[in-house]
């Protein structure tokens, strides 16, 4: 059994922040699309990363420092990311609450 889903966080803080919560156990989720926005009249730099559960806490980073113009948008995946049971998708911003965050995924039963 599988259904589309989507989280989404605005006004991202500049500390490290879940975006998408762990995957429930017996779930595998597909990530399909995480879109980035810079709401600010500035340049700001976001990190996007995910915390697998099998590996002690550590930020695997999907992007590091990466740059957004003021008031433009970022298409972060553009291929498939399967997340686990315990997996987290989390991100920080360089400037608090100017930048939001939409991910499209689908939940699936294992």
């Amino acid at each position: 059994m599988t259904g589309f889903m989507r989280e989404f966080l605005r006004n991202v803080p500049t500390a490290n922040t879940t975006v998408k919560a762990a995957v429930p156990a017996s779930r595998a989720d597909v990530v399909l699309g995480c879109l980035l926005a810079n709401e600010a009249a500035s340049p700001i730099t976001v990190d996007v990363y995910v915390i697998f559960a099998n590996d002690g806490g550590n930020l695997t980073y999907l992007t590091k420092d990466a740059t957004l113009p003021a008031g433009s948008t970022l298409e972060l995946i553009e291929a498939k990311l399967v997340l686990t049971p315990g997996d987290v998708l989390g991100a920080r911003a360089s400037l608090a609450g100017a930048l939001d965050i939409v991910v499209s995924y689908l939940r699936q039963v294992q």
